[in-house]
């Protein structure tokens, strides 16, 4: 209708913002002119752009309260002056900013500004994907895990992978007990049984298994690291002769994929579904021999656990800003926790 508003979300670049511009919209075929007449000039303004665990994208407006979808991965917010409210996502959901006035609703999520974030959480469950690099000054993983291993350690494992190297880890279990946690590294293959080893670190991009001492039922294990550098390719992969070993920060399903089983103790083809921060078998590029199922097998003297270091003194503000000591009343982030400072 004459003199009527038209929002229209579309990319561009090299354009100024908030100035008065021609634009020429054509059909699918584009020799159909739908808009871009003389007399219809517009006015470019910043909006955010939303990502998908799918890899796709979509600009919407900023002044807008945003309520996301669960299967949103990350929200650029990149050249918008303030967002009034922004509601849904998922825990795992990533915010990129350079400065945007965000709501004090936001508090607690993992807010990037200027590619880095004072503290980022990943919440088990729920995929990570982030469209941009950026480094997380603070960075926890939480999962709740149920087996526990046996004398020979070769059942009651579980798979994990992570994007960022763990230096610490701190775990709880039903009966009030603190675990040790056990790491193993893919290592080798004999015949239908994939040879694992101890290792005394985890790193970014790298899978593995993990198990946990006899203890009183479930065990809640949070991964800490400091200074991680974020990727958007994540690539965890160790190679053997026949088969190779991968991890996934994503749903994933693959009918060759070999999964690990209720017990903990062998790789199995099953439904080949894959749950976000796990790892799986799947046979490598000219392999002599598939298999159906791989048993677990310890190498090595042992597994070792991960040391415990204390929590950061560091204080940051809500737009993820460093503070010496909290000058001001408001609420803070310290040691990875929402602090109210009256």
């Amino acid at each position: 209708p004459a003199k009527s508003t038209r929002f229209v979300p579309f990319e561009f670049s090299g354009r100024e913002l908030n100035a008065l511009q021609w634009v020429i919209i054509y059909d699918a075929t584009g020799r159909n002119t739908l808009y871009g007449r003389q007399d219809d000039i517009v006015c470019l303004k910043p909006g955010a752009i939303i990502y998908n665990y799918g890899g796709g994208r979509q600009g919407v407006r900023a002044e807008d309260k945003l309520n996301l979808p669960e299967a949103v991965s990350a929200v650029e917010f990149n050249g918008v002056a303030k967002i009034s409210d922004v509601m849904g996502g998922n825990p795992n959901t990533l915010f990129f900013s350079n400065g945007t006035e965000l709501p004090q609703s936001m508090a607690g999520r993992n807010i990037i500004l200027d590619d880095e974030a004072s503290h980022l959480t990943l919440t088990d469950g729920y995929p990570f994907v982030t469209p941009h690099a950026f480094t997380a000054r603070e960075v926890t993983y939480t999962r709740t895990f149920t087996p526990a291993l046996d004398a020979a350690q070769t059942r009651g494992w579980e798979t994990i992978a992570l994007p960022f190297a763990a230096t610490s880890i701190k775990t709880q279990s039903a009966d009030g007990n603190q675990p040790k946690a056990h790491i193993a590294e893919f290592a080798d293959e004999q015949g239908d049984r994939v040879l694992f080893q101890a290792v005394k670190s985890m790193e970014a991009s790298t899978p593995y298994l993990i198990g946990f001492e006899q203890g009183g039922g479930q065990v809640q294990a949070t991964f800490a690291g400091k200074d991680a550098s974020i990727i958007p390719d994540f690539d965890a992969c160790l190679t053997g002769q026949n088969m190779k070993m991968l991890g996934t920060l994503t749903e994933l399903i693959s009918a060759e994929a070999l999964t690990l089983n209720a017990a903990g103790d062998r790789f199995v083809n099953t439904d080949g579904r894959m749950a976000p921060f796990r790892a799986y078998f799947l046979p490598t590029v000219g392999a002599t021999k598939r298999y159906t199922t791989v048993r677990i097998a310890p190498s090595g003297d042992g597994i070792t656990s991960l040391p415990t270091t204390p929590a950061s003194d560091t204080w940051y503000g809500l737009d993820g800003r460093r503070v010496a000591q909290p000058s001001q009343r408001g609420i803070y982030v310290r040691a990875g926790r929402k602090v109210v400072v009256k």
